[in-house]
């Protein structure tokens, strides 16, 4: 179960191609800036609490694309809450699943610590923790940003 709820998250994370609308409001400077600061490809270097799963979160134009290598893709729509502490993501996939997630997340230089609520629960996580809780109902990974 642990492992599927890590591919979901990833692809939650990861997509949002299509016709998804920007992952900021238009008059929100401090979200449009995030959104600038996470552009690129991100990958999975430590997929805590789940199995060897490569997985990459692309973020190009204010959307969002979850990559499963070699497997699939998946887009979802993003909203980013920076003014938040800790700063708050929400990820919707309304093509394939229709499931919404909230979580949080950091940004340290090239390193996105991303932690995701399952869709059933409608509870964010109150913090990023430093490697994976056992027993803990949320998704934790931590991506590395791809150089070109």
């Amino acid at each position: 179960m642990l492992y599927r709820w890590a591919l979901l998250a990833a692809a939650v994370v990861a997509l949002g191609g299509g016709s998804s609308p920007a992952a900021a409001p238009p008059d929100d400077k401090g979200a449009r800036k995030e959104v600038a600061r996470l552009e690129g490809d991100w990958e999975l270097v430590r997929p805590e609490g789940s199995t060897d799963v490569a997985l990459r979160l692309e973020f190009k134009g204010g959307k969002l694309t979850v990559v499963w290598i070699g497997m699939a893709s998946l887009p979802a729509e993003m909203t980013l809450y920076p003014d938040t502490d800790p700063k708050c993501i929400d990820v919707e996939f309304k093509k394939v699943r229709r499931e919404h997630y909230e979580g949080i997340y950091k940004v340290e230089k090239d390193t996105l610590r991303l932690a995701l609520a399952p869709s059933d629960v409608k509870e964010r996580p109150t913090k990023i923790p430093e490697r994976a809780e056992p027993g803990k109902v949320y998704f934790f990974g931590v991506f590395k940003r791809m150089r070109p």
